[in-house]
């Protein structure tokens, strides 16, 4: 009986990635032509727009110090991953296909790979070992719209692919301490990892990535609760907001490669909840909806967010796993959300509307929503 008891509770503790395979199928993970069908238009090109001089050293001052300063200093990255993800995006939606868009998107690329932008060390500051960590993954999902197309110049795909290579390397383990190893610095890693992973077709990236969502699922207490972002007082719910986005972007693309991870439960033995992805996620549809739920679990009067339309606590870019989410799973309570999302954030130079974050590589409408939302 010992015996049975000892391998049970071994079982419980293998992570659940090391006895599944995967396969990298690319039209699997985003088929552009159904994309492209599904939210193509007209679009007037202007001509490719001047590439961002690249910067070789990431020296961001702290985001929590001189927020002048830090928006001086983090501008031009921030700037950069928003232009490349826009126009891989532009060229998805571009109907009839605009090769030239690919064409630009790839030279903005190629710039910054022949310079190796941020690679240069030692990096000055945890602010810049984040951003460097944010750009890998955006870049990294950026660059995948574009892998497979065979018209663009094959030595500037290696060349891309290479420098991909090099921040994946720097960027494998980001966290900057015992707290950060675990809260979301670690998600955000691991989405990075997997995007990585799957553009370099690494499975140690992959499998470095997996391990970093485990964390989170393992971190969560009941209801959803995370208490490493918990710890962050009037901003803890912003974070545990920030924290889902990387996550479920990890769970939708491993599960685009064969790997269920959206069904990865707790390892908490002790709890008599079942805590998983849904849990953190039903925490924030039911902060969203009434913010009283999540006050509950802090003293602290919660910070309100310049950019919050649908609830001011969050910023309207960082609910882009909406998008995602409602189309694996179809949870009603999102439908007025994303209706009101995708008016709001819109394709600057065209008439496309979306819900948009650099952080997972672009439109999160185009790249994963549905088209046509139901009424409730």
């Amino acid at each position: 009986m010992k015996k049975i008891l000892l391998v049970f509770l071994f079982l419980n503790f293998v992570p659940f990635h090391t006895v599944l395979s995967f396969q990298i199928e690319h039209k699997k993970i985003l088929d552009i032509q159904k994309r492209r069908t599904i939210w193509g238009e007209k679009i007037e090109w202007k001509g490719c727009p001047k590439i961002i001089r690249p910067r070789k050293n990431v020296n961001v001052t702290p985001y929590y110090g001189n927020k002048k300063i830090w928006q001086k200093t983090v501008k031009p990255y921030y700037q950069y991953a928003e232009k490349v993800s826009f126009l891989s995006d532009l060229y998805i939606i571009s109907k009839p296909e605009n090769i030239k868009i690919a064409q630009c998107a790839l030279n903005w690329l190629h710039k910054w790979a022949k310079n190796l932008a941020m690679t240069g060390q030692p990096i000055v500051g945890n602010q810049s070992i984040y951003v460097r960590k944010w750009l890998s993954g955006s870049i990294a999902m950026s660059y995948f719209k574009l892998q497979n197309l065979k018209f663009l110049n094959e030595n500037k795909k290696k060349r891309i692919e290479k420098w991909i290579s090099i921040l994946a390397e720097l960027i494998a383990d980001s966290s900057t301490g015992s707290s950060s190893a675990k809260n979301n610095h670690a998600y955000w890693n691991g989405f990075s990892n997997i995007i990585n992973g799957i553009v370099l077709k690494r499975k140690d990236l992959i499998e470095t990535g997996l391990s970093q969502y485990e964390i989170a699922i393992d971190e969560m207490l009941s209801e959803g609760i995370l208490p490493l972002e918990l710890n962050r007082g009037k901003n803890s719910l912003h974070y545990h907001n920030f924290s889902l986005e990387p996550l479920i972007f990890t769970a939708e693309l491993s599960s685009r490669i064969g790997i269920n991870t959206y069904k990865i439960k707790s390892n908490l033995l002790f709890s008599n909840k079942t805590l998983d992805i849904h849990t953190l996620a039903n925490l924030i549809i039911m902060s969203i909806q009434n913010p009283n739920y999540f006050k509950r679990f802090t003293e602290e009067k919660l910070a309100i967010k310049k950019k919050g339309t649908v609830s001011k606590y969050f910023n309207d870019p960082d609910l882009s796993w909406m998008e995602a989410y409602y189309a694996r799973f179809r949870d009603k309570r999102l439908i007025p959300y994303l209706k009101h999302l995708r008016e709001l954030n819109n394709f600057k130079e065209s008439k496309n509307k979306g819900l948009r974050n650099w952080r997972i590589g672009g439109n999160a409408t185009i790249l994963w929503g549905i088209k046509n939302l139901p009424s409730q």
